[in-house]
């Protein structure tokens, strides 16, 4: 697993395993794990949390376009937040301005 994040109000990890294709949510002492999406995610790659509202951003590269997708920190209510360009080749890493309440994308352009 190279992606993951710190919940510090629930004090949970989330954790991306791009080769199971899954996110996990586990316990602060990751003694626990439970997968909480792992329906139509092709090679997801970093997360980032958002606590405070409860949401939670994650890329996906395996679609025909990199996308960033959004859902509860439970995984349910999940949508999509920003589809790329065909230029776009993936979407590794992205990071969530609170004072903006906006997802920030760091891309590679093709």
């Amino acid at each position: 697993m190279r992606w993951f994040a710190y919940d510090w109000i629930g004090e949970n990890w989330y954790l991306v395993d791009s080769v199971g294709e899954v996110i996990m949510l586990c316990r602060g002492d990751l003694t626990i794990c439970v997968p909480i999406v792992e329906h139509h995610l092709s090679q997801p790659r970093s997360v980032v949390l958002d606590p405070l509202e409860g949401k939670m951003f994650f890329s996906i590269w395996g679609l025909a376009s990199a996308s960033l997708d959004v859902a509860d920190m439970d995984g349910s209510n999940r949508y999509l937040y920003f589809l790329a360009t065909p230029k776009i080749s993936n979407n590794n890493n992205f990071v969530f301005d609170e004072a903006a309440k906006l997802g920030l994308a760091v891309l590679s352009y093709t």
